[in-house]
């Protein structure tokens, strides 16, 4: 019986520790996946930014809130900020942050969207950059 328990946690570690496309999958049924965002790299729209990494993400947040976007995730460990264009807009956005030396960050825009993806690198631009 004690052996049993032992190999039902075991199982359970492993399931949970190892395996991504479990959690990955976890995530896509709650429709908050960024693998979508993750495999639009390539397509990325790059923007670079005379701030600092953290001032750069702080007012890049501030922004985003500004124009209603939902943050549905924010890892700092990859850099990854992933929205909802809107409240009522569900398109998906990333925005990965990049620290290119002590006072300049570049931040790559992803999306399966090319207009959503445009439309908030054009506002995060305009709010970071003022004309």
């Amino acid at each position: 019986m004690k052996s049993y328990r032992l190999m039902v946690v075991f199982a359970l570690f492993v399931a949970a520790a190892g395996c991504a496309s479990v959690r990955e999958g976890w995530r896509g049924f709650r429709g908050v996946s960024t693998k979508a965002l993750v495999d639009a790299k390539s397509s990325s729209v790059a923007k670079k930014f005379n701030l600092d990494y953290a001032q750069c993400v702080e007012k890049t947040k501030g922004i985003l809130g500004g124009i209603g976007a939902y943050i549905y995730e924010d890892d700092p460990g990859s850099g990854l900020i992933a929205i909802y264009v809107s409240q009522t807009d569900t398109t998906p956005v990333g925005m990965f942050f990049e620290k290119l030396d002590e006072k300049n960050t570049q931040i790559r825009f992803t999306s399966q969207s090319d207009y959503a993806r445009d439309y908030i690198a054009g506002k995060v631009e305009s709010g970071l950059q003022p004309k």
